[in-house]
């Protein structure tokens, strides 16, 4: 397990979110905390993405050219949402991660989001 430096940048319909944050990558897994929310990467020949705070969680598979499901359930409610992801894009090498993707939530269209992920080991 190694401490990394992330440069986070997620861009969707509305606006271009772009962070410096620390996490920790150990093999394929990258994880990292960013205002509560504590996100897990794991990088395989897809990309499973799990964002959890107390009030959430999001899971996602992304497979490039290809349509997933996933779930967004929310803990208060105990209530889980399907969600649906279109892959446009995956990128995956050395200390780099790059996601395009359309989403649905509940069949109602969210619009394309883009996740880049830089990161190097400290």
């Amino acid at each position: 397990m190694s401490k990394i430096d992330i440069d986070l940048k997620i861009i969707n319909n509305e606006e271009e979110i772009t962070k410096k944050i620390s996490g920790i990558i150990n093999t394929n897994r990258i994880v990292y905390i960013d205002e509560d929310v504590k996100t897990t990467i794991v990088l395989d020949d897809k990309v499973l993405m799990k964002r959890e705070s107390s009030e959430y969680i999001l899971d996602f598979t992304f497979l490039k050219n290809t349509k997933t499901n996933g779930n967004y359930i929310l803990s208060s409610y105990n209530l889980s949402i399907p969600l649906y992801i279109d892959t446009k894009e995956l990128i995956i090498k050395d200390n780099y991660l790059l996601v395009k993707y359309k989403l649905l939530i509940d069949k109602e269209d969210k619009g394309i989001y883009t996740l880049e992920i830089k990161y190097k080991k400290i």
